[in-house]
């Protein structure tokens, strides 16, 4: 008889970019013996993946099996997985002394990783501050009219494409399965070129505070996670106190 342990590793992202639905996975891939850049990072979200497993510390003397079927509670079925995503699972078992037939039911550790990968930042949503002339903010707090200011200061537009800049992107796949408590102000920032033909861009602080909107010259850029800097920045400019521009 055996005791069977359930078990489940973090999720984690990786810097790139990949639209490839993932599928599950059975078998662990080979290493690479190319440079890590040259790597697929499908490949390398599921190296990663495996790693967390690997990560695991069971028991003295558990081992590595293939069922053809679960015993439950571990043959529950599993969500989709959403594109971008790619997901590993390992059925170990370890040795016990179980006083039930929950005991032995809970002596199988199932352990799982998933690993999704963001997508990478483009050059157009790097923002020079010499190229703006003035950026206008507008801020909506809830169930209040509209506040708007236009900024020339080059300090104040440096400021913020300084973290517009320092942004990580946030994956669709990751953001749409979040759950949001909305917040108090919704933030608008435009910033108009300062030379003709220069990058117009706007950038889209929505209710939701997982991740905001850039576009470039009325083009779409991978969204950005939203850590909260932006939106103090703004309310900041806009001389708007706390709790409000939180």
């Amino acid at each position: 008889m055996r005791a069977w342990i359930a078990a489940t590793a973090a999720a984690v992202l990786l810097v790139g970019c990949g639209t490839a639905a993932a599928k599950p996975v059975t078998a662990r891939p080979r290493a690479q013996t190319v440079a890590a850049s040259a790597v697929p990072l499908r490949a390398r979200a599921l190296a990663l993946a495996w790693r967390l497993v690997d990560e695991l510390s069971p028991p003295a003397g558990t081992r590595t099996v293939h069922l053809a079927k679960l015993p439950p509670p571990l043959n529950q079925p599993q969500a989709p997985l959403q594109p971008g995503w790619v997901r590993v699972t390992e059925t170990l078992e370890a040795p016990a002394d179980p006083e039930s037939v929950w005991e032995a039911m809970l002596a199988r550790i199932a352990a799982t990783a998933e690993a999704a990968w963001r997508p990478a930042r483009t050059a157009a949503e790097h923002l020079d501050p010499a190229s703006f002339r003035s950026v206008t903010i507008s801020a909506q707090p809830w169930q209040s009219r509209v506040m708007t200011r236009t900024f020339t200061s080059q300090a104040d537009i440096a400021g913020l494409t300084s973290i517009i800049n320092a942004g990580a992107p946030a994956p669709l796949s990751v953001v749409t399965g979040m759950r949001c408590a909305p917040v108090a102000i919704v933030y608008v920032l435009r910033f108009t070129p300062r030379a003709a033909g220069g990058p117009s861009v706007v950038l889209t602080l929505g209710g939701c505070p997982h991740s905001y909107g850039i576009t470039v010259n009325g083009r779409q850029q991978p969204s950005l996670w939203d850590n909260g800097k932006l939106r103090t920045a703004a309310g900041t400019l806009l001389a708007i106190r706390y709790p409000l521009g939180a």
